[in-house]
């Protein structure tokens, strides 16, 4: 009897420990929750796991990435001991930006031996720019014009309207596939009142030119950071995260009517202004005047509009300047501008015709072909003085010899004449004399002013200093280089004029015909219409810079020993 009652108090002792193990085993457990289980697809997800055993560790976040971007992690420990009882909790918080919309599972999480639950959440799609417009910190972009044509640059405004403090601000680069990039102007700041709130509104402006024509995506822009609000430093901040629309934009071909030898035009605006020193034109043999035409294009870069080089005239020597480009953002688009200001010297009296010029350009608004003239000018070049221009028409070292051998020789015959005729005419020598002298100083003097100022001019008009000069050069090829590189096809071809003008700053350049003709190559030529093709036909090919730059770079170095030979 006494073992029966032993063994019942053993077995008694037994389940007592085992029950006080399984509740410690029930009380112990991992959890998973988020902070709502329906978002939309530009909002962020907070998820936090729990533990009260120990640190969560080597948790597999693989299959939650499939379908969330894991932008932050937090790690918190709590400790508490009430009634000699210690407890802990230890957290571990992700921050979720989902990747789609659609229904998904957070899948259960495995931690010292403890699983969490899987959470069900929707994720809506129903997120646009106008409906975010009560956040505190959204992201919106506008676009100049849903189509454009082939090498016309569009207009992206970025704007960035927050209604609170920022920090930690970051936003995705714009890369758009088969375009070129250039940022416009300054970040502009102001203030804008949506729904009653006050906004700070960032904004930035890009210009994106299709090199090819079809459909052209401009993909979202995604920012981030935190939340910073006035007078509260202590508190980290909220992390927000906010992203903006795609855009997809139609490129149209280069129209077939469209003149195959001039220069690809696409605008809705072209303009040219003329303007002189003198108003009408009027010359001075020997004297310069400086023209300056100012081309304007809407809506398109000023890198891409044509050289205005003056032709070649009879009587006028011409002296262009560098060429200027300025790029301005305006309410109407992007405001291309090249200024050309040339130095003209008549070299001869009379009137003096300057023929016009013909641009051709594509009218993007009623998709027509239009043509802007520059009307011919005729100039009314004079002498300076009509005895002056007598004595100076033959102004050269020889041939004021001549004059003052002259000169000495009437002044000879005349003394002898007046001594063997009428001796009382001897009175007059001294005034003679004089005179003669007076006359041959001042047509030395003229000679003298007009070698000068012929070598001043010239010095003006031609050269530059030796530095600055070569530093163009060495930026122009540079660009060349680079472009051709990254086969970027535009820019090679703006660059390599570029260049071509630095090196070549005597002949009238007209574009990529000019550098064809200069070298009379016929790989270049070949290589030259393949990038042309690239960049204008439709459905062309991918184009690849390495075998021109190799072709321009192989007849420069065959340019410059031929001529070192000669020297």
């Amino acid at each position: 009897m006494v073992n029966v009652r032993r063994t019942q108090r053993l077995w008694l002792v037994v389940l007592m420990l085992v029950s006080i193990v399984t509740a410690g085993r029930a009380n112990a457990a991992l959890t998973a929750s988020v902070d709502r289980t329906t978002v939309a697809k530009n909002d962020i997800v907070q998820l936090t796991i729990r533990s009260d055993t120990g640190p969560i560790e080597h948790t597999d976040f693989t299959a939650l990435e499939q379908n969330f971007n894991v932008i932050n992690r937090q790690r918190s420990n709590q400790i508490s001991i009430i009634n000699g009882q210690k407890t802990a909790i230890y957290d571990l918080r992700l921050t979720l930006f989902p990747i789609n919309a659609g229904r998904f599972t957070i899948p259960a999480f495995k931690s010292r031996g403890e699983s969490s639950q899987p959470i069900e959440i929707t994720v809506a799609d129903n997120a646009t720019e106008t409906s975010q417009q009560h956040e505190e910190v959204f992201l919106k972009t506008l676009i100049s014009k849903p189509e454009v044509y082939v090498q016309e640059p569009l207009v992206l405004t970025v704007q960035l309207f927050h209604s609170v403090g920022l920090r930690d601000a970051q936003l995705t680069s714009l890369d758009v596939e088969n375009a070129v990039i250039d940022e416009i102007g300054d970040q502009e700041k102001s203030e804008k009142i949506l729904n009653g709130v006050r906004y700070s509104v960032i904004e930035k402006h890009y210009s994106i030119t299709p090199e090819k024509s079809g459909q052209l995506t401009i993909p979202a822009l995604t920012f981030s950071g935190r939340t910073q609000y006035r007078g509260v430093y202590a508190d980290p901040g909220r992390y927000v995260r906010t992203r903006s629309m795609a855009h997809r934009i139609e490129v149209l071909a280069k129209p077939d009517i469209y003149p195959a030898n001039a220069p690809w035009l696409p605008t809705s605006a072209l303009s040219i202004s003329d303007s002189w020193d003198g108003n009408p034109p009027t010359l001075t043999v020997g004297e310069s005047v400086t023209r300056t035409l100012t081309l304007s294009a809407l809506n398109l870069n000023a890198a891409q509009l044509p050289d205005l080089s003056l032709p070649t005239v009879p009587g006028l020597k011409l002296y262009p300047d560098q060429s200027r480009n300025e790029n301005t953002a305006t309410k109407s688009g992007m405001l291309g501008q090249r200024i050309f200001s040339t130095a003209i010297v008549a070299t001869q009296p009379g009137d003096i015709k300057i023929p016009e010029q013909t641009i051709y350009w594509w009218n993007t608004s009623s998709k027509k072909l239009e043509q802007t003239i520059i009307p011919a000018v005729t100039l009314n070049s004079k002498a300076a003085t009509n005895s002056a221009h007598q004595n100076l028409a033959p102004v050269t070292p020889e041939a004021l010899e001549r004059q003052t051998q002259q000169s000495v020789n009437n002044h000879l015959d005349s003394n002898t004449t007046q001594t063997a005729v009428n001796r009382t005419g001897s009175s007059l020598w001294p005034y003679l004399a004089l005179l003669f002298a007076l006359l041959w100083l001042a047509t030395l003097a003229l000679w003298w002013r007009l070698a000068r100022a012929t070598k001043i001019n010239s010095k003006a008009f031609l050269s530059e200093p030796p530095s600055t000069q070569l530093n163009t050069t060495r930026a122009a090829f540079k660009a060349f280089k680079k472009a051709c590189h990254n086969n970027a096809a535009a820019d090679a071809r703006h660059s390599l004029i570029d260049w071509f003008k630095c090196t070549h700053p005597q002949q009238q350049i007209s574009g990529l015909q000019s550098v064809s003709e200069h070298y009379k190559n016929a790989e270049l030529d070949t290589l030259i219409r393949d990038m042309e093709h690239s960049l204008y036909a439709e459905g062309a090919h991918s184009w690849q810079g390495k075998a021109l730059l190799d072709c321009v770079e192989a007849l420069e170095k065959t340019h410059w020993a031929t001529a070192q030979k000669r020297e």
